[in-house]
């Protein structure tokens, strides 16, 4: 349990909370919509150095994996809170709405019971 405790400590000083913030008050999740925001850019750059994060989020997420939500929750939550605010603050962009797409692998069995 303790090390968990260093480890957001460390976490929310690098995000720029500092050392001294309440770590059992719920952060305001509109926080991480103001991209100039230290915590906002350093949860950006966590989610894309390829970490494990953005893996186990999916994984937990595809497998119902509620064990995993004490643990990968904040930052999910977080990294939710960029995407949909953060990314209708923004005037650098044209954010009118666009459709994608995510594949996904059939064996022959499931494809013919389409």
């Amino acid at each position: 349990m303790v090390s968990r405790i260093k480890a957001w400590e460390l976490f929310f000083h690098l995000g720029g909370l500092g050392p001294k913030e309440d770590l059992s008050k719920e952060v305001d999740p509109t926080i991480f919509h103001d991209v100039n925001k230290r915590l906002t850019n350093f949860m950006i750059l966590v989610y894309s150095l390829d970490t494990f994060l953005g893996e186990a989020i999916n994984k937990a997420s595809a497998e119902c994996d509620e064990s995993k939500v004490e643990h990968l929750c904040p930052a999910a939550h977080s990294l939710r809170s960029i995407l949909f605010g953060a990314n209708g603050e923004r005037d650098d962009i044209d954010t009118e709405e666009i459709t994608v797409y995510k594949g996904c692998v059939f064996s022959k069995d499931e494809f013919t019971d389409i």
